[in-house]
């Protein structure tokens, strides 16, 4: 076996030797220390197989013995690379990326999250990032134990974290932790109180004493719950008022109008970047704007994504330019301001009734409504000694 493959390895050719006498032949070659083997022996001569080198010495031997010689067929790794020669390229760079494939397999290309909800696959992978999991890491260059123990930390949304090492591929597996919800704790006194006028259709007094009616009509500042109790021994009682008081009140909503507006005009420049195996190269200087927009496009394979993609950043300026408009595309700009501005004003009520109108060079409305107009207001207190008998 080592015998046929270093003939394959050097290569070797078999031929046939016809006319003339074989035997002197063989002897000649014995003679010349020229190598022959598979000898078969023909009516009209013989075949054998001989080095590259005894091949180019048969010549002289196969003249001593009248015989005429032809190669048959050419074996091994010289006349293959030979056949192929034009095609050098393609065998180096096939040599090239197999190299290149050994050495990626000892690090970190693909990473993956499993089992979050609410904390987003990028917040988790920047985390693990900067604790030392990133694309294109040595596997032996970072301890998972201590990545895990950092990433729970820094995100408070986990209760637990796990990676997992597939070949070049690091899964994270998470958990999310499950938070009760906060009760509001308050050691302090207090009372509620009007923070608008309005006529009480609701009152409900969660603690403390309710200082007023249904039907009663309130001014701002006017006591709704009262933070002192009254016991039956007569002794006053403070606690922290809460309660919920619902009045009908009323809204007033003005814009004024505008010969002139304020138009903001866009202007938006995108900037390419490739990401290439955890390097990003951006194709231009990054720069600062008003609005910055990043997208990413990922390169997946059977549902996995792979450390390849195409990002861009889009950055948008806005420049102003004041206008002088006709009076219809004014009083349109103008309604537009007052849609946005009441409905901030009316966000927290419920609209009875309304009534807008364009006059005294501005849009006006008066908006009828319920609201909760509860306004806690501390007070403090200080114990007083005792009035002592004479």
């Amino acid at each position: 076996m080592i015998f046929n493959l270093f003939h394959i390895i050097f290569g070797y050719i078999c031929f046939t030797a016809s006319g003339g006498f074989a035997e002197r032949f063989i002897n000649l070659c014995t003679a010349e220390e020229i190598q022959l083997w598979r000898i078969r022996k023909k009516p009209d001569g013989l075949t054998a197989c001989t080095t590259v080198a005894g091949y180019r010495k048969i010549k002289k031997s196969a003249r001593g013995s009248g015989m005429r010689v032809r190669i048959n067929r050419k074996v091994g790794l010289p006349f293959i690379l030979k056949k192929y020669e034009s095609h050098t390229g393609l065998f180096v760079g096939l040599a090239a990326v197999l190299l290149i494939l050994s050495l990626m397999s000892n690090h970190i290309w693909v990473v993956s999250v499993q089992g979050n909800t609410t904390v987003s696959d990028e917040e988790i992978e920047e985390v693990f990032s900067d604790a030392g999991l990133r694309i294109g890491v040595r596997k032996n260059k970072f301890d998972a134990s201590d990545i895990n123990s950092d990433a729970v930390l820094s995100i408070g949304e986990l209760s637990w974290a796990s990676i997992n090492i597939d070949g070049s591929v690091a899964e994270i597996k998470v958990r999310e932790a499950l938070h009760r919800p906060s009760v509001e704790k308050s050691g302090n006194t207090s009372n509620i109180v009007a923070r608008k006028d309005g006529q009480v259709e609701i009152i409900e007094p969660y603690k403390g004493s309710a200082a007023i009616k249904s039907g009663q009509t309130v001014m701002q500042g006017s006591l709704l719950v009262s933070g002192v109790t009254q016991v039956r021994n007569g002794m006053s009682v403070f606690t922290d008022a809460d309660g919920y008081v619902v009045a009908r009140t009323k809204i007033n909503v003005s814009v004024p109008i505008k010969e002139e507006i304020t138009v903001l005009k866009p202007k938006t420049k995108k900037i390419y970047s490739l990401y290439i195996l955890g390097r990003e190269i951006s194709l231009a200087r990054r720069k600062k704007a008003d609005i910055v927009y990043r997208h990413k496009s990922w390169l997946y394979l059977h549902g996995i994504k792979m450390p390849f993609g195409i990002f861009y950043t889009q950055y948008t300026d806005f420049e102003e330019e004041k206008i002088k408009v006709d009076k219809k595309t004014a009083e349109l700009a103008a309604l537009g301001d007052y849609a946005v501005k009441s409905y901030h004003e009316t966000l927290h009520a419920q609209i009875i009734s309304q009534n807008i109108e364009i006059k005294n060079g501005s849009v006006a409305g008066e908006y009828d409504c319920y609201e909760n107009i509860c306004q806690r207001v501390e007070f403090e207190t200080e114990e007083t000694e005792p009035l002592s008998e004479e």
